[in-house]
Parts: C-alpha cells; sequence; structure tokens
C-alpha cells in the first residue's frame, strides 16, 4: 500500500469514528437534559471508546510518519477534531 492509500484511509476511519463519537456526546448530553443519568454513563463509556480509537488511528499514523496536521488536512471536517 502506498504512502497516499494509507493516508486516506487512515482519515477515513478517522472521519467515520469522529461521526459516531459526535453522535454519541450528542445523544449523552440529551440524556442528562432528560435527567437520565445512569444510561448516560453508559453512552459515556462507548464514547470515551470511540475517542481512544481515534487517539489509536492518530498514533498509527504517527508511526507511519504522517503528523496529526497531515491527518486532519484529509479528514471532512479539517479544524473540528479534538
Amino acid at each position: 500500500m502506498e504512502r497516499e492509500q494509507i493516508l486516506a484511509a487512515l482519515a477515513q476511519a478517522y472521519d467515520d469514528v469522529y461521526r459516531e463519537y459526535q453522535i454519541l456526546m450528542a445523544f449523552g448530553t440529551q440524556l442528562l437534559k432528560d435527567g437520565k443519568r445512569e444510561t448516560y454513563h453508559e453512552v459515556e463509556w462507548y464514547a470515551n471508546g470511540k475517542s481512544c480509537l481515534l487517539d489509536g488511528i492518530a498514533q498509527a499514523a504517527a508511526a507511519l510518519g504522517i503528523d496529526w496536521d497531515e491527518l486532519i488536512k484529509r479528514t471532512e471536517k479539517e479544524g473540528v477534531h479534538p
């Protein structure tokens, strides 16, 4: 696999997981507003897992010589990621 293909695959994976993370965070926020703390904590657990996965994707990119800025420039929503 060429570097460009790897970068594209990592950026796509990052986008996919980040979208899931955003959905979980929005759902969690709504649960808190609705006073459903126990369910919120379950959703928060999944969101934390997605956050760890995002970190893993960034670390995989770094191990392959792709820096953070280069990865984020290839994502759909440049500049809005944590």
